[in-house]
């Protein structure tokens, strides 16, 4: 289910360490998170593998409810997962723009009530501690839509949301980002909030050990193509990257398969 020239830069990586995913429209990144999903939480040769791994998901454009039937179709029961303290998530999206009360399920996600970064951070850091209480999971914290918090308070800027990335950082493994980078909100820099936009995602990539770049075809809608993943890695001290950068074609099926492929491959 995970493409094979993916999974080499699945692999969690050194402490501390950050991976900025970017999508636009109609080159969403949920594909991506999912297999990133699967190839952290998937059983491995007790042998051969580190110590388990968890993962904390914050979303704020999609609700625990897409999350667990999209895993479902790769086979992973998010439920069951997070019964284990490998898998939590917690919902962005509902409390914070449409007011939807938390269920009474004991395992219901949980839900931010506001875009205060004081206030979220505590939240996340709060279920940090709860996933490591009691094991040495590697944790893996990822974060879809963060930039959303830059619209929906004045109170927020590039500042002081990339403070609360730093201190969260220190608490995991390692972080993956989520943000747009569409084009107004990248190169126009006409209002506060395209300047803030673009403040924030170049500081963001500036900082990121791995950067992958969800866009669509330069000529336009392919019916076998749903767009281009380029993957980009740092350099360590001596020049050199741990991993190749790489372009890839992709398709993602109505069974939600994904295949790559690089230009010229059938």
């Amino acid at each position: 289910m995970i493409p094979p020239e993916l999974e080499t830069y699945l692999e969690l990586r050194s402490t501390s360490s950050l991976t900025l995913i970017t999508s636009i429209l109609g080159a969403t990144s949920n594909w991506l998170i999912l297999r990133l999903l699967q190839q952290t939480l998937k059983p491995h040769d007790s042998e051969l593998s580190l110590e388990p791994a968890a993962v904390l998901l914050v979303s704020f454009l999609r609700d625990g409810q897409f999350w667990d039937d999209a895993a479902q179709r790769l086979g992973l029961n998010l439920t069951r997962l997070q019964e284990a303290k490998k898998y939590c998530f917690i919902d962005g999206l509902s409390g914070l723009f449409t007011g939807e009360k938390l269920s009474n399920d004991v395992l219901a996600p949980q839900t931010l009530f506001s875009p205060d970064l004081k206030y979220i951070s505590e939240k996340i850091q709060t279920a940090i501690k709860t996933i490591k209480e009691g094991n040495k999971k590697r944790l893996l914290l990822v974060i879809d839509g963060v930039d959303v918090l830059l619209a929906a308070s004045k109170d927020v800027n590039p500042f002081t949301l990339e403070d609360m990335i730093v201190e969260l950082r220190e608490e995991v493994l390692a972080t993956v980002l989520t943000l747009s980078a569409d084009l107004p909100l990248v190169t126009s820099l006409q209002t506060p909030l395209e300047r803030d936009h673009a403040a924030f995602l170049m500081s963001i990539a500036h900082q990121s050990d791995l950067i992958m770049n969800l866009r669509l075809l330069d000529t336009g809608i392919a019916k076998d193509v749903s767009g281009v993943i380029r993957i980009t890695c740092k350099e360590f001290d001596e020049g050199k990257a741990k991993h190749e950068d790489k372009e890839f074609l992709y398709f993602v099926s109505a069974d939600s398969k994904v295949k790559l492929f690089e230009r010229g491959q059938q």
